[in-house]
């Protein structure tokens, strides 16, 4: 089955300025996930912060008018187009990592037919007035 990725930008917890409400910051996150079919195995998250050009235009969209979408456009130029494919990069890089560790795609141990471990307590956790 095809092991498939999905990256998503998220935008939260907005700075403002009071007197006009001028967007001049905002926290990021970018989830990214793999699939086996339909079944979800690994997630990542990479987060942060990036601050905007505070340059008024007279063309900005009003507070209450302002999408997440928008944001998330702002953020990934604020990041400039290198910063976004790194951060890109590296979450599909950690993704892999993750995917190939995770339970059930991983596992230790040995065939069925090899002798048992014999079970043993070290010296150190011997009962009391045991010694070996």
């Amino acid at each position: 089955m095809a092991i498939t990725t999905s990256l998503t930008w998220t935008a939260f917890n907005l700075t403002r300025e009071s007197s006009d409400d001028f967007i001049i910051k905002s926290s990021w996150y970018l989830t990214g996930k793999t699939f086996n079919g339909s079944v979800g195995i690994a997630t990542f998250r990479m987060e942060g912060d990036v601050s905007f050009n505070t340059s008024r235009t007279g063309s900005e969209t009003s507070y209450e008018s302002v999408t997440e979408e928008n944001v998330v456009t702002w953020i990934k130029t604020a990041i400039g187009a290198d910063g976004v494919a790194d951060f890109e990069r590296l979450m599909h890089e950690n993704l892999i990592y993750i995917h190939k560790n995770a339970v059930a795609i991983t596992s230790t141990g040995v065939p069925s037919g090899w002798a048992e471990l014999e079970e043993y307590l070290p010296s150190g956790s011997a009962p009391l007035g045991i010694t070996t």
